[in-house]
């Protein structure tokens, strides 16, 4: 039987017999996988603790017929500090919400991501967690080539400044004019081919469908996360926290359109 090594990050699992665990977890060396960790489920079981969420692993694994199984397990961190506040620990859970979900498009960069996730993970205990949780959107976005059109309207190309800025569409992948708002029809006309929009959406919820208000406030925020380094240290007294929830929110609305299915989000805990 072929063995191999991986470090991992444990997502998610589900029950499989008695006795048993099919965990998803997302490892350095190959992505998001599913590997079965015998006796995982079984009380007092020395694997349990092992097969917990957001617990880091060094996994020995044995090649099976149709799915891999663990044969041996050290723990590299168990993550326990993540559970002692509740709200760290909801950022925490959508991290691996978002992992679970976008990780197989990460299979060629699963190294980099691997090292984002943990490193996103470890800062949630060190200054603002939804602040980090927000980053951790947009860099995702980025890596799955979602990054939005910030600084132009994705529909007529025009410069945006705090004057002329609308609204953040999620079809569209960007921010519209107002120009482009309130002249509809033209923006149909000119826009629906180029756009491949697919059959379903009909003129009125092409334009106002799928999209949020924007504002200056937060599109500086964006801005100003964007320039910001992953591990800066940020606490509750140099955020504008009304500005910050409403940024997380249009980037976890952004990032659903794109999977096609709602997230729980930060708040499945708070």
């Amino acid at each position: 039987m072929v063995n191999y090594n991986i470090n991992a990050i444990n997502i998610s699992f589900t029950r499989l017999g008695e006795n048993d665990k099919l965990l998803t977890v997302f490892a350095r060396e190959v992505g998001l996988t599913k590997l079965v960790a015998k006796g995982a489920a079984k009380p007092g079981s020395k694997v349990a603790g092992r097969a917990e969420l957001l617990v880091v692993n060094k996994l020995q694994v044995a090649k099976g017929k149709s799915i891999d199984i663990i044969s041996q397990a050290e723990t590299i961190n168990a993550n326990i500090k993540l559970r002692n506040n509740l709200n760290i620990l909801g950022c925490a859970l959508y991290h691996l919400e978002l992992t679970k979900s976008f990780g197989h498009q990460l299979a060629q960069e699963s190294a980099i991501y691997y090292d984002l996730l943990l490193s996103s993970l470890n800062i949630l205990l060190d200054g603002y967690p939804l602040w980090y949780t927000l980053k951790f959107q947009m860099i995702l976005a980025k890596m799955l080539g979602y990054e939005p059109q910030l600084s132009s309207c994705v529909v007529c190309q025009a410069r945006i400044n705090d004057h002329n800025l609308a609204l953040f569409h999620y079809e569209l992948g960007g921010v519209i004019c107002k120009n482009c708002q309130f002249n509809r029809k033209n923006f149909l006309k000119e826009n629906i081919n180029a756009y491949e929009v697919k059959s379903t959406y009909t003129a009125s919820n092409l334009v106002m469908g799928n999209y949020t208000h924007i504002t200056p406030m937060i599109l500086k925020q964006i801005n100003k996360l964007n320039e910001a380094s992953p591990d800066i240290l940020v606490t509750t007294e140099n955020v504008n926290e009304i500005q910050l929830i409403r940024t997380y929110q249009l980037y976890k609305n952004f990032l659903e359109f794109k999977i096609g299915k709602k997230f729980n989000g930060f708040e499945v805990l708070a």
